[in-house]
Formats: C-alpha cells, structure tokens, sequence
C-alpha cells in the first residue's frame, strides 16, 4: 500500500498520473482518492490488486481503511491523513483520530502529513 498525501491535484488528475506512472507494470493497483481544496491538500491511497481493502471512511483530511488479513493473520486498519495546516485548526487532526479510533478494535496503523 502506499499513501501521497497533499497531492495538490484533483481525483482525476491524480488517478491520470498514477496510471501513467504505474503503466505496463505486471500487477494492478487499485486506489482511492480525495480532492484538492482550493490550492492545498489532496490524497491518494494506492493498493495491489492481491490486498482485499475495505474503504470506511473518507474526507478531505483522512483516509480510513481495513485490511483483510486472509486466513493467518487478523484484519488491521490504516488510517492515512493529511492534517489541518492552519495553526489555529492543529487540534482538529487530533479530534479527528479521536472520533476515527473507537469505531474499529483492531490494530491500527497511521500515516501521512500530521502538520
């Protein structure tokens, strides 16, 4: 898996490059994408086509996914964000994993920009 945050790119823009960049690889890849705001932000979470993910929840600032273990291991989560920049909003990220967090026991993994 792999998480771009603050792409500065709209969905389809970002979905364009990435199929460009990935093209005539052997494997798929599948993703999910968030929308530029104005001129900052933007996200992409990318998956191979053999990783069974569900998407939970999206917004302008996270993406929230499992993952299916298969028949060996549990399923986890990941949690991709891209934090409010603005100083005045830096709580809001915390807010944010605050209310993401008791929706899912299982293990857990975050990843991005925090700011």
């Amino acid at each position: 898996m792999v998480f771009l945050s603050e792409t500065k790119l709209h969905s389809a823009a970002t979905k364009s490059l990435i199929e460009k960049v990935l093209a005539g690889k052997e494997r798929e890849f599948f993703g999910t994408y968030v929308d530029v705001r104005m001129s900052s932000g933007g996200a992409a979470l990318l998956w191979l086509q053999d990783i069974q993910v569900m998407l939970l929840s999206k917004s302008s600032n996270h993406v929230d996914v499992e993952i299916d273990g298969g028949d060996d291991e549990p399923n986890s989560r990941f949690i991709g964000v891209y934090g409010w920049p603005e100083t005045q909003n830096k709580l809001k990220t915390c807010e944010l994993l605050r209310y993401l967090k008791p929706h899912s026991m299982q293990p857990w993994l975050i990843g991005g920009d925090l700011n």
